[in-house]
């Protein structure tokens, strides 16, 4: 295209309209074209007013055209964006939660609430037991019960079911009655059954009543009888020691929150003792500690026998109260305190609400995940489905989450699964913190795993699972807790496998996947103790099982004598050093219930060298398998320099080369014991005395631990180290492996106010040692293939599975819910 201009017309046109004239040739874009309308739209022979008037018309005309153009391909797009969007919101992909038939529950599920129901009916109508309906229990003196959940059967009768050969076992109920009611008050366990309609019981074993688990109604009985006593008598120099006490003090209270049950161990007799630590009534109350424990009395059936042994007081020990009472005011040797309630505001280092330089700056919302094509798993009652996975799950009261009867492409491999025990050991000088050996079995801490909240403890996008217990002072025996397990699947950023090659002589290619996995969790709580349990299943046949402390420290008062265990935290907080220990149970099913256990030990290997020159030995790894013949010899204490794998087999399965099929575990978080045995508690939890430990099954060893343990050290009901002592042959035997995984924890700056979990976690894995003939995740679509052919073009594989990225999923109704309820979260 040429421009010609007119330059005579251009110089005798005003300023504002000087516009080039064009002389067009056939080869013009367009927008060329439209140009040229523009341009040409005024002549040489046109008045200066008609050449205005006709550019501002054709400049509307083309300004109005585009404005048409504009909105209907606005609309148009817009259409196609909203079908777009309508088209990929995430659907709910297999049917995620669906209630079981309560008529047919499976063989492992929990009770359910017409169950709970009909078997308290039944106890309660047997005159020999004398029960007492929860409602109107308001002492220990009489007979009723503390915890109702399922009697377990026994494992030869369930695998007879599961193989086909037999019927379903009846269900029974576990059944545990607090006979304050008798002369000699005990604790008694029934066997009542058949569910659901019960029509016999048989009683189990008895237990002193000492070494009874903690209870409401004691707790209540124990506050009514001893919050009067301590301040009618001690309520004044609890005011001008510490500015406050326990009644009558508006919200300026003191609290004895936390306590230390006294094993018999330390005692050694059945009494019930406790001591009990004050502290101020603050978010949160384990960070305000007081340098005053006092000892109660509690044992027998009777409150008003119940007691107070001792007092400490600002590192002095008396031995009554009037002692106390008389050297205060007295003696000038006893040493006091003048403390003031502490100013109660959001800021406060032991509360968690936002302060300080906050950030991000701009309030972005962190990263979520989605479920594009719907949740991948399935649950159906108490069962859970996840690609090729299969298990049972119940919460029990007493020891938490159990998990049954874990298939892998329909092949068990795992009989059970389960928590055993938490245990948490404290050292200090004051007797609070020093005998401070919680078991928290004793807490009945599968009771305490409700408010499990979506964005916070769970995923946004995770399933919430309700249970249901017996409740032992509510009108309704049966409680709800709505959110106690929260299921979901994860991508955990991680490629399960990977590899780029890209050189052409080993071919230029890229495979791998990411490590998509499926988290069974539960949460509890135990007073200022928060615990994580997730049961992580992997796709390449591996479980995972993590425990991961969170919450509060139990702090102490900061003296010169507690500088040994810990770190003074804050003016009048002191951190001491405690252990961590959490036991598990696994009964493994390795192709069947004959299984052997072997060590393969890594060892230097010393090779002649003098064919290749140089030196004359050279040194590598090599490892040599060892069969572990007896319960004695399979008891495992990790030793650094001699290191090896824990692998479980079933000896008539090997592969095409002879190597058994087989499981290994592997323990990532170890804690040894550092007491003497069997001194003071350290009879009480011998399972720690082993990173593992293997057993032969029997029916009557189902636990490493009991809800008694806490007090019961003297005559342990269960005491595991006997499960080892008999040293039975495990050779091609139905074994059982308890592991046991720990840490020692010095509190810093950083736990306040809350512990992070981040460092914290204690974890095993279950991982498959020549089971499979590969790699069983190459079956999977998720994976990613990229290679590049001798054309060079590249060829991307993702298997039929799309790659989109956009998804809108669901919105989570959570705190609408809790809002309109808050006693689903905080109870009534």
């Amino acid at each position: 295209m040429r421009n010609v201009v007119d330059k005579e017309y251009l110089e005798k046109r005003p300023q504002h309209i000087l516009l080039p004239s064009v002389v067009v040739f056939p080869d013009v874009a367009w927008w060329q074209w439209l140009g040229l309308l523009l341009c040409n739209t005024c002549t040489v022979k046109m008045t200066e007013k008609e050449c205005n008037w006709k550019l501002c018309g054709s400049v509307f005309f083309v300004f109005t055209l585009g404005l048409i153009v504009g909105f209907v391909t606005f609309s148009i797009l817009s259409v196609i964006e909203l079908k777009r969007l309508r088209a990929e919101v995430c659907n709910e992909g297999l049917a995620s939660y669906i209630i079981a038939n309560p008529e047919k529950p499976v063989i492992f599920a929990d009770l359910s609430p017409k169950e709970i129901r009909s078997v308290f009916d039944y106890v309660k109508n047997q005159s020999d037991l004398n029960i007492v309906h929860p409602e109107k229990v308001n002492s220990i003196n009489v007979s009723y019960v503390n915890n109702i959940e399922l009697m377990l059967p026994k494992k030869s009768e369930v695998v007879a079911y599961l193989e086909g050969r037999a019927g379903q076992p009846q269900r029974n109920a576990k059944v545990v009655i607090f006979r304050g009611d008798k002369r000699k008050p005990v604790v008694e366990e029934y066997n009542v059954g058949p569910l659901p309609e019960p029509t016999q019981h048989t009683l189990q074993t008895t237990v002193p009543f000492s070494f009874r688990p903690a209870s409401e109604t004691e707790w209540l009985v124990e506050n009514d009888r001893f919050i009067y006593i301590l301040e009618r008598d001690l309520g004044r120099i609890m005011r001008e020691s510490y500015g406050s006490s326990l009644l009558n003090c508006g919200d300026r209270c003191l609290t004895f929150y936390l306590a230390t049950p006294v094993s018999s161990t330390i005692t050694r007799t059945e009494e019930r003792l406790k001591w009990i630590m004050l502290s101020y009534q603050m978010e949160y109350s384990s960070l305000y500690p007081l340098d005053m424990n006092i000892l109660l009395d509690l044992t027998g059936n009777n409150p008003t026998d119940f007691s107070i042994k001792a007092i400490w007081y600002e590192g002095q020990l008396f031995k009554t109260i009037t002692e106390f009472v008389d050297r205060y005011q007295n003696d000038p040797s006893v040493k006091k305190v003048r403390r003031k309630f502490p100013v109660k505001n959001g800021n406060l280092f032991s509360t968690a609400n936002l302060r300080g330089e906050t950030f991000p700056t701009t309030g972005q919302r962190r990263v979520y995940q989605t479920e594009p094509d719907g949740k991948r798993y399935r649950v159906v009652g108490s069962e859970i489905e996840y690609m090729k996975w299969k298990f049972i799950y119940r919460l029990s009261p007493v020891t938490g989450p159990q998990l049954f009867n874990i298939r892998y492409q329909e092949e068990r491999i795992i009989y059970e699964l389960s928590l055993q025990e938490v245990a948490v050991h404290y050292s200090g000088q004051n007797p609070g913190t020093m005998l401070a050996n919680y078991y928290d079995s004793f807490a009945m801490y599968g009771r305490t795993n409700n408010g499990l909240i979506p964005g916070a403890d769970c995923p946004e996008h995770s399933l919430m699972i309700p249970t249901y217990y017996f409740s032992e002072r509510s009108k309704d025996i049966v409680e709800k807790n709505p959110f106690s397990i929260c299921v979901f699947e994860q991508n955990t950023g991680i490629p399960l496998r990977r590899h780029h090659s890209s050189t052409k002589r080993s071919g230029r290619f890229y495979t791998g996947m990411m490590d998509d996995v499926l988290v069974f969790r539960t949460i509890t709580t135990v007073i200022n103790r928060d615990y994580i349990f997730d049961f992580v299943f992997h796709q390449n046949g591996a479980v995972e099982v993590r425990s991961i402390p969170t919450g509060y420290i139990m702090g102490t008062y900061p003296k010169s004598d507690e500088k040994r265990y810990g770190n003074h935290l804050h003016k009048h907080l002191h951190g001491n050093i405690h252990q961590y220990l959490f036991n598990y149970r696994i009964d493994i099913d390795i192709k069947g219930i004959k299984n052997r256990f072997e060590m393969l030990n890594i060892e230097g290997d010393k090779t002649d060298n003098r064919k290749w020159g140089g030196e004359k030995y050279y040194y590598q790894n090599k490892f040599r398998r060892k069969l572990v013949s007896t319960e004695k010899e399979a008891a495992y204490k990790f030793d650094f320099s001699r290191p090896k794998y824990l692998v479980f087999s079933n000896d008539k399965f090997r592969t095409e080369q002879g190597i058994p099929r087989s499981y290994r575990i592997q323990i990532n978080s170890m804690s040894k014991e550092l007491l003497p045995l069997d001194r003071g508690t350290e009879r009480s939890r011998s399972w720690s005395r082993y990173q593992l430990a293997v057993t032969v099954h029997k029916d009557n060893e189902t636990r490493s631990s009991s809800e008694y343990v806490t007090y019961d050290g003297l005559k342990p009901l269960v005491d595991f180290q006997k499960y080892i002592d008999d040293d039975e042959s495990i050779v091609d035997q139905d074994l059982v492996v308890w592991v046991t995984l720990g840490s020692y924890r010095i509190p810093h700056m950083e736990d306040l106010p809350v512990i992070p979990t981040v460092g914290g976690h204690h974890s095993f894995f279950l991982l498959p040692f020549n089971y499979f003939n590969e790699d069983p995740s190459v079956g999977s679509r998720n994976a990613i293939r990229m290679e590049r052919l001798n054309d060079g073009e590249l060829k991307i594989q993702r298997y039929g599975v799309s790659n989109k990225q956009q998804c809108v999923p669901k919105s989570s109704k959570f705190d609408d819910l809790v809002t309109r309820n808050p006693n689903l979260m905080f109870g009534a």
